[in-house]
């Protein structure tokens, strides 16, 4: 019997109904498999998206706490430590019981510093790992590790920690390190500006009431609290650390009013110099129930920069920290509003470089809308000295400190063989 007419031939559907179209097993397979494993990327990336943002979130929080194992000690109920202020605050440390070294307190810090030229002094044990910081400026900076037996200020101990090692910014830096604000976890810390002292102990603030006594950020290292500019929120850090007034990202001071032009003044840099930009805005800020008139705003071209309070405004408040609860103290003795002085400068942008045995300075630039445009000064010139003070001593806060208490300042420059004087009017702006 033929294979067609065989009972266990298929036989064939009736005309007009469509036939299923066969599929090859392989083919089949191969295509489950591929969506099954497309399937389980998915749900990995949003396991490791839902992971990184957590991680991201605890490592947020934990940012400005001490290292595991620190802790301070308290050898007295009350601790109170001198502040010397050079235009941002200065305390005396002791490291591993040498010293005392100078210290920068900086609450826009959130860990504990030491420069590399002490470190190797004190020879301090380098750690594994590193540590990223960003600064005011937006730039990332990667730093060494190095172990701390003890670092005390006063009766304020601080033990077995892990620091931060940086080199020094400057050609000749004025300070050894920085305390950064998480070594006062857990304390009732003041900073205490118009009588120049800081005092730490065990304690706590009453709840905030939005007047004096204001909320912190949460998920900051630092300490941030909102503030109010024309009745418009703004998260300002409160940075010790900087010298300046309000500075702002480039992005925000396009979104201001100001009742000036902007106008430049240098920052002394051991490379490249930076130049900051400011102008007086239009309208108040209000800190609570404290109001600042006619701000000066402060940013840096070409730069992320970051919002935050510096020493020009600070310096009028007694500042008290509880990290237990986020909250802050503004308190002053005033009621009236805050008036902030504008810059004096002489309206030159200088450049500090440091070679292996020698550093040098000389100007940048020349600022046209100053006195100094009109004199015999052109870029590329060595300063030499200013005031009869080698030039390369001066830090920005002793420049700083020259241009506020004199009118005229006398540079001793070299062009080629040829050296001599120029006095220069020191000018406010804006």
């Amino acid at each position: 019997m033929s294979r067609a007419n065989s009972d266990d031939s298929p036989s064939k559907p009736p005309q007009g109904e469509s036939q299923p179209v066969a599929r090859s097993p392989d083919k089949a397979a191969s295509r489950r498999s591929t969506i099954n494993r497309i399937c389980i990327a998915i749900i990995v990336t949003g396991v490791a998206y839902i992971a990184l943002s957590l991680w991201n979130q605890w490592r947020r929080r934990d940012a400005g706490r001490p290292e595991p194992g620190a802790s301070l000690i308290l050898h007295q109920p009350v601790v109170r430590v001198p502040i010397r202020l050079e235009g941002r605050p200065i305390v005396a440390v002791t490291i591993n019981d040498r010293g005392p070294y100078r210290f920068l307190l900086d609450t826009g810090a959130a860990s504990v510093h030491v420069s590399r030229h002490l470190a190797k002094e004190l020879d301090l044990p380098i750690q594994p790992g590193t540590r990223t910081e960003t600064n005011a400026a937006g730039e990332t900076n990667v730093c060494q590790l190095v172990k701390v037996r003890s670092l005390r200020m006063g009766e304020a101990e601080l033990t077995d920690f892990v620091a931060n090692m940086h080199p020094p910014r400057e050609a000749l830096e004025q300070h050894d390190g920085v305390v950064g604000f998480s070594m006062f976890q857990g304390c009732l810390v003041t900073l205490d500006f118009p009588a120049g002292q800081l005092t730490i102990k065990r304690g706590s603030l009453p709840p905030a009431d939005g007047k004096e006594i204001l909320p912190l950020v949460s998920g900051r290292s630092v300490p941030t609290v909102e503030v109010f500019v024309s009745d418009k929120p703004m998260e300002l850090v409160i940075d010790t650390g900087s010298s300046g007034g309000i500075g702002v990202p480039e992005r925000v001071s396009r979104t201001l009013s100001y009742d000036s032009a902007a106008f430049d003044t240098e920052a002394r840099s051991s490379g490249d110099p930076i130049v900051a930009r400011h102008a007086r805005m239009a309208g108040e800020m209000r800190v609570g129930r404290h109001r600042i008139d006619s701000p000066i705003v402060s940013w840096l071209p070409g730069k992320k920069g970051h919002a935050g309070f510096g020493m020009k405004v600070l310096r009028h408040f007694v500042l008290t920290f509880d990290s237990a609860n986020r909250t802050v103290r503004f308190a002053r003795n005033s009621e009236d509003p805050i008036q902030m002085r504008g810059f004096r400068t002489i309206g030159l942008v200088f450049c500090f470089r440091k070679g292996k045995r020698t550093a040098k300075a000389t100007i940048h630039g020349v600022n046209p809308a100053t006195p100094a445009a009109g004199l015999d000064v052109k870029v590329g010139d060595e300063v030499l000295s200013a005031n009869g003070r080698p030039f390369v001593e001066f830090t920005d806060a002793a420049m700083k400190e020259l241009f506020g208490r004199v009118d005229t300042v006398t540079l001793e420059l070299k062009r080629g063989d040829r050296q001599f004087t120029v006095d220069v009017p020191v000018v406010e702006r804006p």
